[in-house]
């Protein structure tokens, strides 16, 4: 199997997959002598595949889900996942750099009581 799995086609590691497949299709025909060069692989245009399958669900029943609408659901969860990572490092920022004045502020006031001592 090339891939293991669709996302990095379906998503944004297209020029990695155009990339390898280029260099599997240049390795298949170098070894058969052919004298053809591949220049460039494109991947234009990739979609999920578009049938239902049959789920068993947790509950004991059956039901049929569609291929489309959970890579859909998989993606929205990615970034809402990105999105709070983001949000977070954000919030450790600003209290990181609270502090750290806070740290300094400190120092400066026990300096200078230090110092009137």
């Amino acid at each position: 199997m090339l891939f293991r799995s669709l996302a990095p086609i379906l998503n944004r590691d297209r020029g990695a997959v155009a990339d390898r497949v280029k260099e599997l299709i240049q390795t298949t025909l170098d070894n058969r002598s052919t004298g053809i060069n591949i220049l460039r692989v494109n991947v234009n245009k990739v979609d999920p595949p578009s049938q239902t399958v049959t789920v068993n669900n947790t509950d004991g029943t059956i039901s049929q889900e569609s291929v489309v609408d959970a890579f859909r659901d998989v993606q929205a969860a990615e970034q809402e996942r990105d999105r709070v990572e983001r949000q977070a490092d954000a919030y450790a920022n600003r209290r990181t750099a609270e502090h750290a004045v806070k740290a300094r502020n400190f120092w400066k006031r026990q300096k200078a009581t230090a110092r009137a001592l």
